[in-house]
């Protein structure tokens, strides 16, 4: 059973997951029980919902017109017909209850009458070593918007995309629990994309052992152009602020940092003692480590809605497991209300890979922690995936309290399962399935770090920039930053993040709009997603908030698309701000614009393979 404060944190940090539930269901398919027996038929050509639909949605029900197994590599799409006597006001709600998935986290493209609504990511452990023993089941939401719905006749086409780069012919698949359409019957927080999660990065300006954790002028200074470039700005996303005690003499300024995210509303997690230095009185945290943590709350915690209490604890240090309790617990006593307290990101090795010794701990926390570079998320054992699922099975829907992964991403020998027959960019492919599959199974990931390519070790290149010469960061302008460029001219590791961070990580109240190509576009994976960043609440602590309007374009095509939108935006008249598009500099990247509202405005955006466009608008008379 929840306690009651994380009961409280849960609707503070998370309430868009809540709110965006629906009491009308207009149909539904299947059973809701966590099992596919009812589906006994073929590949449906199309589905009429049938009158008498409610009655056969009771536990013993047969569906012989629906097939139990999508399977991604099938040409044939799922296509629903369904009647609407009205368009529902706040616009409607899928539900998709699946099980049984790949670890090679399978794809659904959602078209709601031509129209791209969506690309839901699934993940399960088919393929690895426990699929046969554990069943990962979640519920995925998708948010149609009443522009997209029809009064009379409408189709829903529900088609398997392979990844981006290829794919394991025959093995992306997974099985149906239920497939349902509920109307929303108040405005929606924000356009639900399978679900709400929130992505991030370590903001650091390199590797060469402590330089990784300055936190000077120049960090400031660097921060908001290139989170804006990532995508990740203004709507509550993630950052990590990792103030460890043992690098404090790097950390001038600290505060001024916070600030900096505040101002950007992000929701910071926050680092502060190194563990490995002191042993713990039986389970207590000494009385040195309880001032010391006192100091970081006095002087952080009202800019911070996270604690991690460690990171890859039996690694580095090695920390034992009695100082890593020992502090949890303090933790869990002494943070504000406000506060988060965050499970350490697990290395699952030494007896960090005991699952028991993980609940133990994270039985103080309100949040699951973990790490995960390249495709190690499906390994087992000492994957984070598979290591959530095997200590906190059985699962009904996801995991039973959010997850929060404060390192993820690739380096340079990283590649995907199917690179030798399959995948023509097999390192672009490892770091697009990576976080595919965080945006199916977590609530948040933090990509490890903006600038990490240490000069003497191969194996630490992760970054998303490329280095700054010499480490001159007093004479680098922000925009003249580049990406860390892909390996053999694949697509580079800020192309991918900010493709995905665009389609499910911006957050807000959605904004109407309507596809005026829609015909050309039919069917195509072209992504919108508008919001308005203004009607969020202020982040806990910090009060951070944002007057933005956010309008993304997403192509998840390998073929260049063109689309024309016009977009309502909150109110007339003249808003200003930027175009962040492709470019291998921050420069060629971004673009001033000035649009002109009525309050609804036109735009064009040309979208090249993969690739994504995000406007940053600020409201008439901003500023």
């Amino acid at each position: 059973m929840l306690s009651k404060r994380l009961t409280c944190l849960l609707i503070l940090l998370f309430i868009p997951a809540l709110t965006l539930r629906a009491d009308t269901v207009l149909w539904q398919i299947g059973v809701d029980d966590g099992s596919r027996d009812e589906f006994t038929g073929g590949h449906p050509d199309r589905l009429v919902i049938p009158d008498d639909w409610q009655a056969r949605t009771a536990p013993g029900s047969a569906w012989p017109e629906f097939v139990k197994n999508a399977v991604a590599n099938r040409k044939k799409p799922v296509v629903i017909d369904f009647t609407l006597g009205q368009v529902p006001e706040h616009g409607a709600e899928l539900d998709l209850g699946i099980f049984g998935s790949t670890k090679l986290t399978p794809q659904v493209a959602v078209y709601l009458n031509g129209t791209m609504a969506g690309l839901i990511q699934t993940w399960g452990l088919k393929g690895t070593k426990h699929g046969k023993t554990h069943t990962y089941r979640r519920v995925y939401r998708l948010y149609l918007p009443p522009q997209l719905l029809r009064a009379g006749e409408n189709e829903l086409r529900l088609g398997f995309l392979p990844q981006p780069y290829g794919s394991n012919p025959g093995m992306d698949y997974f099985s149906w629990d239920f497939l349902r359409l509920r109307t929303l019957d108040q405005a929606p927080a924000e356009p639900v994309h399978g679900a709400v999660v929130y992505a991030g990065t370590n903001m650091t300006l390199g590797a060469d052992g402590p330089k990784a954790f300055r936190v000077n002028e120049h960090v400031i200074r660097m921060a908001p152009p290139l989170l804006e470039w990532l995508g990740i700005a203004h709507s509550g996303n993630l950052v990590r602020a990792a103030f460890w005690s043992n690098v404090s003499r790097l950390q001038t300024h600290r505060r001024e940092l916070l600030e900096t995210y505040r101002d950007l509303n992000m929701r910071v997690v926050l680092n502060t003692l190194y563990l490995g230095n002191f042993t713990p009185d039986g389970e207590e945290l000494p009385a040195e480590q309880r001032t010391l943590f006192d100091e970081y709350m006095s002087n952080y915690s009202d800019l911070v809605q996270y604690v991690e209490v460690s990171n890859e604890p039996g690694l580095i240090g090695p920390i034992p497991y009695e100082n890593v309790l020992a502090f949890t617990k303090y933790v869990r006593q002494a943070v504000p209300e406000h506060v988060s307290v965050m499970g350490p990101g697990w290395a699952y090795n030494t007896w960090a890979g005991d699952a028991q010794k993980r609940r133990s701990i994270e039985a103080y926390c309100d949040v699951i922690g973990g790490h995960a570079y390249g495709l190690s998320f499906n390994n087992t054992p000492g994957g984070s995936f598979v290591e959530n699922v095997l200590a906190y099975a059985p699962l009904e829907d996801g995991l039973p309290k959010p997850f929060i992964n404060t390192e993820f991403g690739s380096n340079e020998w990283h590649h995907d399962w199917d690179a030798k027959d399959f995948t023509t960019q097999p390192h672009a492919a490892a770091f697009d399935r990576n976080m595919r599959a965080h945006v199916a199974v977590a609530t948040g990931f933090m990509q490890h770090a903006a600038f990490f390519a240490h000069a003497k070790k191969e194996f630490e290149k992760f970054s998303l920039f490329a280095d700054v010469e010499d480490d001159d960061w007093e004479n680098h302008d922000p925009l003249d930053t580049a990406v860390w460029p892909g390996i053999d001219g694949q697509d580079s590791r800020v192309q991918t993040f900010r493709r995905l961070a665009l389609a499910y990580s911006t957050h807000g109240a959605p904004l109407p709009w309507t596809l005026l190509n829609a015909e050309a576009l039919a069917y195509q994976p072209v992504y919108i997603r508008c919001v308005d960043t203004s009607a969020l609440d202020p982040l806990p602590g910090s009060g951070g908030a944002s007057d933005k309007v956010l309008l993304n374009f997403v192509n998840f095509s390998d073929e260049a698309q063109t689309l024309r939108v016009r977009v309502t935006l909150p109110r007339p008249g003249v808003w200003a701000g930027k175009r962040i598009g492709p470019g291998d500099t921050l420069r060629e990247a971004t673009q001033a614009v000035t649009l002109t509202a009525d309050p609804g405005v036109a735009v064009e955006v040309e979208l090249p393979p993969r690739e994504s466009v995000q406007f940053i608008l600020d409201p008439p008379g901003a500023g």
